[in-house]
């Protein structure tokens, strides 16, 4: 086993301690051979870390310490150290300053070929005001405790993000493919999902795009999602707009503000007494309204080529035509109203149910 210890100075930050390892021996980390370097350095002059990796894992905790702890290991699992180095010779991690950033990136030779399964991967420990903005592809990443802004672009792997930064001036940026993701405790977030499969739970916001993905969120404030062949599950929010094309959305809890707009797909949404106004305009999608037996609230709206199914139909004034039936009117037990409901659904049935 070979040992180094080199003590540089990059820019103004103060390099404590890198230590290149090559390893001829298994690692507890894997098996295989692979070489490993650590570096820990003063973050005072850093604002924003950017690891740009693909192959390998990247796990970012947040710790009170002003620096900043980051191992890397580059591994190959071949039957010796000969056919390891030949591939290990080909792969390389840059670091450089740009500004106020601390640059990572993976780097794979032109002419780099592997017979042997290999990772590179990334273990870091950062002060939780730091700003991360990742990328990695074929791998997982994990992120825990991070105040600052993440930016983050991710294809093919898991992803979970627990305990993020909530101040109202930051958004989370994550562009997400074909990725299996968890988020537990953030504030804002803007995703662009694409084949992914998502859970967040208790997060301020969501504004974003998703694709052909599973997206479940539970305990938001305000959600805001353009939607093209997806199932969303909303277990409890205050505000929700979808505009969507064939998508199965589900509204378990709304407390405030609904906006639907979805083509080819089916809608559930059952509000609770805290609701002001839901507005709902579909083309082909079953839409069902659930609503507290006891609330009052203003209806209006038609349903074309459609069946209407109320079951206060007593308290509306319908206007049935040849393929059209519309409908207005004051419903509930209360003299004034404490919301008002707007509703076209075409080609489709609209149940209002209650609870």
């Amino acid at each position: 086993m070979n040992r180094q210890l080199l003590i540089n100075t990059i820019a103004s930050i103060l390099v404590f301690t890198t230590v290149l390892t090559n390893l001829h021996a298994q690692t507890d980390e894997e098996s295989g051979f692979g070489r490993k370097e650590h570096i820990e350095l003063a973050a005072k002059a850093i604002k924003t870390l950017k690891i740009t990796n693909k192959h390998g894992n990247i796990s970012i905790i947040g710790w009170d310490r002003d620096s900043i702890s980051i191992e890397t290991l580059i591994n190959v699992n071949s039957d010796g150290p000969k056919a390891a180095d030949e591939v290990l010779n080909f792969i390389s991690i840059k670091r450089s300053n740009l500004g106020d950033q601390l640059l990572f990136r993976t780097q794979f030779n032109s002419e780099f070929f592997s017979n042997y399964p290999f990772s590179i991967s990334y273990t870091i420990h950062a002060p939780k005001y730091m700003n991360l903005d990742i990328s990695n592809s074929i791998g997982n990443v994990l992120i825990h405790e991070i105040d600052g802004q993440v930016d983050m672009n991710q294809a093919y792997g898991n992803m979970h993000l627990n305990q993020l930064g909530a101040p109202p001036s930051i958004q989370h940026h994550l562009n997400l493919s074909f990725v299996e993701g968890k988020i537990e405790g953030i504030g804002a977030i803007t995703p662009l999902l694409l084949n992914s499969n998502l859970s967040v739970k208790n997060l301020t916001s969501c504004k974003g795009e998703t694709k052909y993905s599973l997206l479940e969120i539970d305990n938001c404030q305000s959600i805001q999602l353009k939607s093209t062949t997806d199932r969303i599950t909303i277990n409890q929010a205050d505000s929700v707009s979808i505009n969507g094309i064939q998508v199965l959305a589900k509204v378990n809890d709304l407390s405030e503000f609904g906006f639907f707009e979805i083509e080819e797909g089916h809608l559930t949404v059952q509000a609770n007494n805290q609701v002001q106004h839901l507005s709902i305009g579909n083309h082909s999608t079953h839409t069902t309204i659930g609503l507290p037996s006891n609330f009052t609230y203003l209806l209006n709206g038609e349903v074309t080529d459609g069946l209407f199914t109320h079951p206060q139909k007593n308290q509306l004034q319908l206007i049935n035509e040849e393929e059209k039936v519309s409908f207005s009117g004051k419903v509930g037990p209360s003299p004034q109203a404490s919301a008002e409901i707007i509703v076209f659904n075409s080609s489709s049935e609209l149940t209002f149910q209650t609870y």
